[in-house]
């Protein structure tokens, strides 16, 4: 929506979206085309009127229509306060748009329009609540998103809105320790990306990794620059147990444990949740992986 909305602000600074559109009218002069029949049974009594069909070139036709109707979807349902701002004012640029168009009916571009064709597929997206494919018929812009962080921030909203129970809270990206320090002072923090505290005391480490394991290969596939970083927040935020999640199947994985000679006793999970399933499903698989790493007590436990 962001990116529809901006683009779409930028190309009407350009010039308006006008075009030629068949509009009837009862006019005073004779313009266009007479509709006959119609006009008769009209004016019958208002003998210097014309019922006809005129092309008129105006902002207000399907294309245009089709436009306001996303950026209106824009403006009401973005959470994005620069994107609602941008769209409310770019909304009086269209007040002579009309608000009703056909669901069915996909309009075309003529000369010198093209530029809004990118626009056009992107709200006809917007507007059936469908996603950008693959390779396809409708040329729109590309969107690339940083998989790290949207599966990083769905897990931490998981674990606040659904997973965790009252006496358990959920914090991203919560930077409690350093891994070294220089001339006094701490450098490089260590932030996992989800800590689980229960009662203020921290009880687990989460850190998601947008990377397919290897069931065939040596431990799955896990990269030991992974298994680097977990031992490092287990040992520098004394934590007894810090998962490693991927996406996949669901369920715990594998649990290594921490030479107990360097430290207190601590663990390292490496599990997975299958983003596939519904969001509630992926949360259950979510409390499963924590209750199995002893993080979280099974349900009904105390």
């Amino acid at each position: 929506m962001a990116l529809y909305v901006t683009q779409l602000s930028e190309e009407w600074r350009r010039g308006p979206l006008r075009s030629y559109e068949p509009v009837i009218a009862n006019r005073t002069a004779l313009r266009g085309k007479l509709l006959i029949a119609p006009h008769l049974r009209t004016n019958v009594l208002r003998p210097a009127n014309f019922l006809t069909q005129a092309d008129v070139f105006a902002e207000d036709g399907p294309t245009t229509r089709t436009l306001k109707a996303a950026l209106s979807l824009a403006q009401r349902t973005s959470v994005n306060h620069h994107t609602l701002r941008l769209a409310g004012q770019l909304l009086a640029d269209f007040k002579d748009v009309g608000l009703r168009r056909s669901p069915t009916c996909t309009p075309g571009l003529g000369r010198g329009q093209q530029r809004f064709e990118s626009l056009l597929a992107l709200a006809e997206l917007l507007l059936s609540s469908t996603a950008p494919q693959g390779a396809g018929a409708a040329n729109t812009y590309s969107l690339l998103f940083d998989m790290n962080v949207i599966f990083e921030r769905y897990i931490a909203a998981l674990l606040r809105r659904e997973v965790c129970p009252p006496a358990f809270v959920a914090t991203a990206q919560a930077s409690r320790s350093a891994l070294l320090r220089r001339g006094g002072q701490p450098v490089f923090h260590l932030r996992p990306d989800v800590a689980i505290e229960r009662d203020g005391r921290l009880v687990g480490l989460l850190d998601t990794k947008w990377k397919a394991l290897e069931p065939g290969r040596s431990h799955h596939g896990v990269a030991q620059a992974d298994l680097y970083q977990a031992y490092a927040y287990a040992r520098e935020h004394d934590c007894a147990c810090v998962v490693l999640l991927y996406p996949g199947a669901g369920g715990l994985v594998d649990t290594y444990h921490l030479n107990p000679a360097a430290g207190p006793p601590a663990r390292i999970c490496v599990a997975t949740v299958d983003l596939a399933k519904p969001h509630r499903l992926v949360a259950r698989q979510l409390q499963d992986v924590l209750q199995q790493a002893s993080i979280m007590p099974a349900h009904g436990a105390g």
